[in-house]
């Protein structure tokens, strides 16, 4: 019985949302994959998954270069799943996270049209309507 490690094993276990001067001390070969992925995203927006957003949960990720070529993120809508291209507002976000069973946060920039923007505050503007009544 053999076990093979492959890259994406390796990037499970040394890929960060978010890279610390920490991680970049370890000098192993999987470190080494993980934070030339890492470079090679683009952090200047996120990409919004709001398929769950009635439930107040959306899913973010960097964007690939790919998406960055297209536009998308920056002139068309950030939500993974629109391809809106018009006016689009830009929403800083909180986003918590679990990394290596560690609570983490950051602030990310995504940039969506006016439909999608509506869908990410939903679920604040439903607990809005709540406590008025």
């Amino acid at each position: 019985d053999l076990n093979f490690v492959t890259d994406e094993d390796l990037l499970r276990d040394k890929h960060r949302f978010i890279r610390s001067k920490e991680d970049d001390k370890d000098k192993s070969e999987a470190n080494k994959l993980a934070k030339t992925i890492y470079e090679s995203l683009y952090k200047e927006y996120a990409l919004a998954d709001l398929t769950l957003y009635k439930l107040g949960k959306i899913g973010l990720r960097w964007v690939t270069e790919a998406e960055v070529l297209r536009g998308k993120g920056k002139t068309i809508c950030g939500n993974k799943h629109c391809q809106e291209q018009g006016e689009l507002t830009q929403f800083e976000v909180p986003m918590a996270y679990i990394e290596k069973g560690e609570q983490k946060s950051a602030l990310v920039q995504v940039n969506l049209c006016s439909e999608c923007g509506n869908k990410l505050m939903y679920k604040k503007l439903q607990d809005k309507r709540k406590e008025k009544k």
